[in-house]
């Protein structure tokens, strides 16, 4: 395990020391005026703690532990890392997309029955609000079923959107989630197939209508004071504390028959990714824009729900057919798009050439983002790009070298090594410091599960 030192600059990026000790004196302060200029583009429902204390606990380092090794059809293991705050399982899929899909339903189909429920729980309160904001008031009975058509009418949206762009391997993954889950239903035998495949696709489609935001951050070059040979991407995730989501963190590692390795940080039942890397190193980060700028993302002014591929679907099969950069851009440019988001890509086994290339994400564009040379605010190889850009909140923070990002998940990157360090929010709420960027991170070597074996079946 390694000492960190405390780090000025990373008190400023997500609220942790991992990346500060590679970096520069002038890239601490570069960036420190940097994020005076542009302000954390953060959600502008909430604003900074000014008296926040940087994050300097020790990463813990610890290799995830087996629970459950291959057994009979099902073509997967669960292992498991504990951190300060919660277990995270780390399932290791391999086969067909029906395969991987049914080994994740076993291996997690208790938790993912626990998701759907609270989720719904969650959606439906959501939805009250709304039937209230029209009604002022209504009888429970009333308001149950307000809120209840409501969601069934925008799952019937999302999927009537979406249907006929998801892929026939995703499809099949769904099936054998499905039949995976249904082995841990007997004590609920009025649960049959349709309605859970159904329940599971909507939850997946949620993304489609997602509040959640955050931010990419990228390093590279000199900036790192490391010869030029690195690159640092941290991607965090902010976003409702109510979300059961964040009751649910996961890591899998898709073992593919005919496609490549990945290795996603997601959540229980989930069959795409925000955040992922392959076995080629090629590194997607990715962040919904709740705000877009409408003569960026929109440029013809029309205001239109868009069918295409979901977002996060999207970029696993980005992944799993992507060698380049080019690749991931063609690839993309090829299909019907969905929603807002900035998309950062990076190669990040192309040594001294690190970078990171950022795409303007949405139904109408895809392009590559470059901000003006000519600002002020622009440091040489360094990207930030948040969902916003100006948010009143935050005035009084921007001459304070303390900014919160990452409520509900944080993770950085360094391709020097390539490691992943991750923090998540605590599952409970009765506790103070639940935001994950005030967790202990726990350090992740991909080679090791990218290149992983599983014990009972070859590839």
């Amino acid at each position: 395990m390694r000492k960190v030192k405390k780090s000025f600059l990373l008190s400023i990026l997500v609220g942790t020391t991992i990346a500060g000790r590679i970096l520069s004196d002038e890239a601490k302060h570069n960036l420190l005026h940097y994020w005076w200029a542009t302000g954390p583009a953060e959600h502008c429902s909430t604003g900074p703690e000014l008296q926040y204390i940087p994050n300097i606990k020790v990463p813990w380092d610890s290799a995830p532990k087996m629970e459950t090794a291959c057994q009979g059809h099902v073509k997967g293991e669960r292992h498991t890392i504990e951190t300060d705050v919660a277990s995270i399982p780390v399932l290791h899929l391999w086969g067909s997309p029906f395969e991987m899909g049914f080994a994740r339903g076993v291996l997690m189909g208790s938790e993912i029955l626990v998701l759907l429920a609270k989720t719904e729980e969650y959606m439906m309160n959501w939805y009250k609000e709304e039937c209230l904001d029209e009604f002022i008031w209504l009888p429970e009975t009333f308001l149950h079923e307000c809120a209840k058509q409501k969601l069934d009418r925008d799952f019937e949206e999302l999927r009537d959107q979406t249907w006929d762009y998801i892929s026939e391997d995703i499809k099949l993954e769904l099936d054998g989630i499905s039949d995976g889950v249904l082995m841990h239903t007997l004590h609920q035998p009025g649960l049959e197939k349709p309605e859970l495949r159904a329940k599971i696709l909507w939850m997946n489609l949620l993304t489609e209508r997602s509040e959640s935001h955050g931010s990419i951050i990228g390093i590279w070059g000199d900036k790192l004071g490391n010869e030029g040979n690195d690159l640092l991407i941290a991607r965090t995730l902010d976003g409702d504390f109510e979300n059961p989501l964040r009751e649910f963190p996961q890591i899998n590692v898709y073992h593919s028959r005919n496609k490549k390795s990945i290795l996603s940080v997601s959540w229980a039942g989930k069959l795409g990714m925000s955040f992922g890397i392959n076995e080629d190193g090629i590194l997607i980060s990715s962040t919904i824009v709740q705000l877009p700028d409408q003569s960026i993302f929109h440029p013809s002014g029309e205001a239109k729900q868009p069918e295409g591929t979901p977002f996060p679907m999207l970029i696993r099969e980005a992944l799993e057919i992507s060698a380049s950069y080019e690749e991931v851009f063609e690839f993309m440019k090829s299909k019907e798009r969905t929603l807002d988001a900035f998309v950062g890509v990076a190669d990040t086994k192309q040594g001294a050439n690190h970078t990171i290339t950022t795409l303007i994400y949405s139904d109408e564009v895809l392009e590559e983002f470059h901000e003006n040379p000519t600002d002020p605010g622009v440091i040489e190889n360094t990207v930030y790009l948040g969902v916003d850009w100006e948010c009143p909140k935050y005035n009084d923070a921007l001459f304070k070298p303390e900014v919160q990002t990452g409520l509900l998940q944080s993770i950085i990157y360094s391709s020097k090594d390539n490691k992943l360090h991750i923090a998540v929010a605590r599952p409970a709420k009765n506790y103070s410091n639940i935001e994950a960027y005030n967790q202990i991170y726990h350090e992740i070597d991909v080679d090791s599960l990218v290149n992983y074996s599983l014990h009972c079946f070859e590839k």
